[in-house]
């Protein structure tokens, strides 16, 4: 689609008139005024290269991508909490788990070498939930092109989706915590020991209503008590 000066609305334009298009802009553009940005999702680490030699054969050094932006604010507050700005564990540790919790996370469509893992976690016993409002179909049922016997029949990752109301998880996480609270499955050892604000979380907890929880997650108390007994039982 593609708007020239002067004109009201946008237009539909073929791959050759985009082609000149672009081309004629650049021609005219110096360098130091020319800006290259990428998008992150299902662009290869080769693209990303080669783009950043075209942008630099052209003579410019101005250019960025979504995936860096997208990753800046996380890794900052990551740095923050636990002192480190990237991930803290290995794909391979997921490998030998009780159970795997992806919450608002396509891992099949946005990281699919992760399917791998999942694939072989599954294989020694691992339990794989989902906290997404949409039932992700990648995360259903996915065709692991690395191994043989999922890339001819597929394997089945996913074992549980609970489907909250969009911007409803936290009602879903405090259900939960209701439950393990009410039925004793925390351990305090580990609360007591390297946690603080337990209790404030405990009383305001209290106050929140079954009613209300059901209502702002979209699952019923049951579900939330289906996700805390498989959370409570996983050793890992």
């Amino acid at each position: 689609m593609i708007r020239k000066k002067g004109e009201v609305g946008f237009r539909r334009i073929s791959w050759d008139e985009a082609f000149n298009f672009i081309s004629s802009k650049i021609k005219v553009t110096k360098a130091d005024r020319m800006m290259f940005y990428l998008t992150s999702k299902g662009i290869s680490n080769e693209v990303y290269y080669v783009a950043q030699k075209v942008a630099r054969f052209l003579g410019t050094n101005n250019i960025d991508h979504a995936a860096r932006l997208c990753h800046s604010p996380s890794s900052m507050a990551v740095k923050e909490m636990i002192g480190v700005s990237a991930s803290t564990c290995s794909y391979k540790d997921w490998i030998g788990t009780s159970l795997l919790i992806f919450f608002g996370s396509n891992v099949a469509n946005s990281q699919p070498v992760t399917t791998k893992y999942m694939y072989y976690a599954k294989l020694k016993g691992t339990k794989i939930v989902v906290v997404n409002p949409y039932k992700e179909l990648g995360l259903e049922r996915y065709w692991i092109p690395s191994t043989f016997e999922s890339a001819l029949f597929g394997t089945k990752l996913a074992d549980e989706f609970f489907l909250v109301n969009t911007g409803g998880d936290i009602a879903f996480i405090n259900g939960v915590i209701k439950h393990m609270i009410e039925k004793n499955w925390i351990d305090w050892e580990f609360i007591n020991n390297y946690t603080f604000g337990f209790e404030a979380l405990k009383e305001e907890i209290e106050k929140q209503s079954w009613k209300d929880l059901e209502k702002f997650s979209g699952l019923s108390r049951d579900e939330m008590l289906k996700f805390a007994k498989l959370y409570s039982e996983a050793k890992s």
